[in-house]
């Protein structure tokens, strides 16, 4: 699993290549942005070579844990393998934000 790290440093802005390795689930996470500022809406592609149920969890800057997918406005959390799924969804109620200063990361 590559968590996307959305620190004042960055975070990979283009699709990685998905592995082939036989009998190993491959999960790629990657951000719509290299970087954002306080308040910014950020949202991260996912994409797996197995259908598997995804969980998104953000750590924030304190270490607190948060499941931020799947939740009450989008509650199927199948990803289909090979299909990228964006968190959160194009029509989705919700935003996620960067919250504060700091390195927030997304599981």
């Amino acid at each position: 699993l590559k968590g996307v790290a959305m620190p004042d440093g960055g975070a990979s802005v283009t699709e990685p290549p998905l592995s082939e390795t036989p009998g190993r689930i491959s999960l790629e996470m990657w951000a719509d942005r290299p970087r954002a500022a306080v308040g910014e809406v950020v949202s991260v592609t996912v994409r797996s070579n197995t259908d598997c149920y995804l969980t998104v969890i953000n750590v924030d800057a304190g270490g607190s844990g948060t499941v931020v997918f799947p939740n009450d406005f989008e509650a199927d959390n199948l990803l289909r393998a090979g299909q990228p799924r964006r968190v959160p969804g194009e029509d989705a109620p919700y935003h996620l934000k960067r919250k504060e200063p700091g390195r927030e990361l997304l599981l």
